[in-house]
């Protein structure tokens, strides 16, 4: 198993990114990337949106 390091650069560019609410992947095709984007119409709490 390959051994893993945290990045603290890499999750600091994560949270600026996060913060532009983007709705696309940035294609740079380097990383994962997914995205759910659901109406929270009908929905009053968060047990009614899990359920």
């Amino acid at each position: 198993m390959a051994r893993m390091n945290y990045n603290c650069a890499l999750e600091a560019e994560a949270i600026e990114y996060a913060k532009q609410c983007p709705l696309s992947g940035t294609g740079g095709g380097t990383r994962g990337e997914n995205f759910y984007r659901g109406s929270s119409a009908g929905i009053s709490t968060f047990e009614d949106g899990v359920n």
